[in-house]
């Protein structure tokens, strides 16, 4: 689902479609929630889901806050405002994809500023402390995706390049070739085209190809046995 979110801001739209793909929407009134920032939020709920199912919990994890988290890839002071900014966005949203219609949080959820308690359902942050939507959480929960930090600190300011390591690691599923690339154009393509031609799918690719590159020098980099 992360891929849904715009890269870029697009402005007074209070949803952003992907053909075949899903959607993203927001309030009337709203902005919705776009770049690195909700992303990264994004993947702390997937490293929370992580630790959660592990058996039994990880409790001495780094990760337990949306905050632990954040200091963990390195996001500075000037940063926090805005990253903030896009959090508070990307709760006020509706995830649609594979038939489900998925609030971010849960609007039975009262709002409890003061909340102390680390739960993996719940985001803890400067004014806020929501329960994430149960459909949601499951739906995150369901491919049971640890995010490697290292990569993430190093990717935190490339959407793209997130979104390229979410979808390799956790949702590459295998389907034959053209299926396969299709499938990718519309999940990460910037503005995916309905029906996109030849040349516009291996223009994608070779955007994709770059940014696997890159990771693949990450990842042999982190591996001491390389």
């Amino acid at each position: 689902m992360m891929w849904l979110i715009p890269r870029s801001d697009p402005g007074a739209l209070t949803e952003y479609r992907r053909p075949r793909a899903g959607a993203v929407s927001t309030a009337p009134g709203a902005r919705l929630p776009y770049g690195a920032f909700p992303r990264l939020v994004m993947l702390w709920m997937y490293a929370e889901c992580a630790r959660a199912a592990q058996d039994p919990p990880a409790l001495n994890d780094p990760v337990f806050s949306v905050l632990d988290f954040l200091f963990t890839v390195e996001i500075d002071a000037m940063e926090a405002r805005p990253l903030f900014d896009q959090a508070d966005r990307l709760f006020a949203c509706r995830f649609a994809t594979g038939g489900r219609a998925m609030p971010v949080i849960d609007p039975s959820f009262v709002r409890r500023p003061d909340d102390a308690q680390r739960l993996p359902q719940v985001a803890s942050g400067p004014g806020w402390a929501l329960a994430h939507g149960e459909a949601f959480r499951h739906a995150l929960a369901e491919r049971r995706f640890e995010p490697n930090l290292a990569i993430v600190r190093a990717l935190r300011r490339h959407p793209f390049a997130l979104d390229a390591y979410l979808w390799d690691a956790a949702y590459a599923d295998p389907a034959p070739s053209g299926r396969s690339r299709l499938a990718r154009y519309h999940a990460l393509a910037e503005r995916p085209l309905r029906a996109p031609g030849l040349g516009d799918v291996l223009a994608f690719e070779r955007e994709l190809a770059r940014v696997r590159d890159r990771l693949r020098r990450l990842e042999r980099a982190m591996d001491p046995d390389d």
